[in-house]
């Protein structure tokens, strides 16, 4: 995380991809609540990116971010 947060303050803005953000970490709160101060933080440097999850609690915090973030759900048929 902290070369994330490292790169997120240089030129050119970083993009990020993230898989299942803090997912099997032992946190006391939920694990979206340390997603959302993460991904909260990239934003507020500058950067830009995509984030994967099954957590819907982490969808959640779209509302927060001011338009900042928007959920896209994707399925797949065949």
């Amino acid at each position: 995380m902290r070369k994330l947060f490292d790169l997120a303050a240089g030129i050119p803005p970083l993009l990020f991809l993230l898989d299942e953000l803090l997912q099997g970490t032992k946190l006391k709160r939920s694990p979206a609540l340390g997603a959302e101060g993460v991904v909260r933080a990239l934003l507020n440097r500058g950067a830009i990116g995509l984030v994967s999850t099954h957590d819907l609690a982490l969808a959640d915090i779209a509302g927060s971010l001011n338009g900042h973030l928007h959920n896209v759900h994707f399925s797949r048929r065949f």
